[in-house]
């Protein structure tokens, strides 16, 4: 897809758009995309790395590189929800745009909020998916600790987790598989 090509595409407002900062990210994607493409027409995949490609078939993908051009792109987009795995929104490069209704934060790992991450990490999402109860918990405490904005905060589990166990139930093992998860 060209550079003008991409502009015209992005200046249509989506229901669902998500952002991958590489390849490595997209398993923490996958399934909600894939749940999500039940109802929904058409997503779209931003990703600053070249060959990180969904092949879906309402997918598109769009590779908006990184830097500048990124930046670019991004102050481009318009959506109702956009699903991102990048902590500390607006305290760095990638700064809010007013064109997107809902900054969804998802989780990458699943540690806790307060050992893994800045105080900032969260403050500027709107809908965080948990991955479980202590996230949530956290979470508030946080909000009412420095008086943030509340978020809408959803347990939404983890689903690189869910990717392993989908993919685990499809092989056949000769020795039981012990699956660690901090």
């Amino acid at each position: 897809m060209n550079f003008i090509n991409t502009i015209n595409l992005l200046k249509e407002k989506y229901d669902f758009v998500f952002f991958s900062e590489d390849a490595n990210y997209q398993k923490y994607f996958i399934d909600l995309i894939k749940g999500l493409l039940t109802f929904e027409k058409k997503i779209i995949y931003l990703s600053s790395d070249r060959f990180d490609k969904i092949n879906e078939k309402n997918v598109i993908n769009i590779f908006i590189g990184k830097g500048l051009l990124r930046v670019f792109f991004l102050s481009l987009v318009k959506c109702k929800y956009f699903f991102l795995t990048l902590t500390d929104l607006n305290n760095h490069d990638l700064k809010k745009n007013k064109k997107i209704d809902k900054y969804v934060y998802l989780f990458h790992a699943a540690n806790s909020t307060h050992r893994a991450y800045t105080e900032t990490a969260f403050n500027n999402y709107d809908v965080i998916l948990c991955p479980g109860f202590r996230h949530e918990s956290e979470l508030k405490k946080m909000e009412n600790l420095y008086n943030l904005k509340k978020k809408i905060i959803i347990k939404s589990g983890y689903f690189f987790l869910n990717a392993i166990r989908k993919s685990n139930l499809k092989k056949k093992y000769k020795k039981k598989i012990i699956l660690i998860d901090p």
